[in-house]
C-alpha cells in the first residue's frame, strides 16, 4: 500500500516486561492512521497515562512521505498560529510525547 501524507502510530514508549529504562522501543500500537497533507486531524485522540503505571506517557510515532509538519493539540488547526508545530521531514521516523486527548494534524510544506 502506498502511503500519502503522513502515517502516525499512537503507543506507549516501552514494554510491560521489566527492562532497562534507557531502551528506546515503541510499545504495542494503540491505534494508527494515515493523514493526508492539509487534510483533517486524526480521528482518534491520545490516551491518558498507562493504566499499568509502567510505561508512562503516550507517544505519537510518525513518518511523512512529503515534507511538512505536525500540529499536536486537543483541536489542532493549521490556522491557529499559537499551536506548536513539529517538523515532519519526508522519510524520517520521529516520535513525540503527547498529552491525553491530543490529536495530530499533518500540513504539507
Amino acid at each position: 500500500m502506498a502511503l500519502s501524507g503522513c502515517h502516525i502510530v499512537c503507543a506507549y514508549a516501552g514494554s510491560l516486561a521489566p527492562q532497562e529504562r534507557g531502551v528506546a522501543i515503541l510499545g504495542r500500537p494503540l491505534w494508527s492512521e494515515t493523514l493526508t497533507a492539509g487534510g483533517s486531524a486524526s480521528a482518534k485522540a491520545a490516551p491518558g497515562a498507562d493504566p499499568y503505571g509502567k510505561r508512562g506517557q503516550a507517544v505519537i510515532h510518525y513518518r511523512a512521505v512529503v515534507d511538512g509538519y505536525l500540529i499536536i493539540d486537543k483541536a489542532p488547526s493549521a490556522g491557529n498560529a499559537t499551536q506548536s508545530r513539529v517538523v515532519a521531514p519526508a522519510g524520517e521516523m520521529l516520535t513525540v510525547y503527547v498529552d491525553e486527548g491530543d490529536k495530530a494534524l499533518f500540513v504539507g510544506a
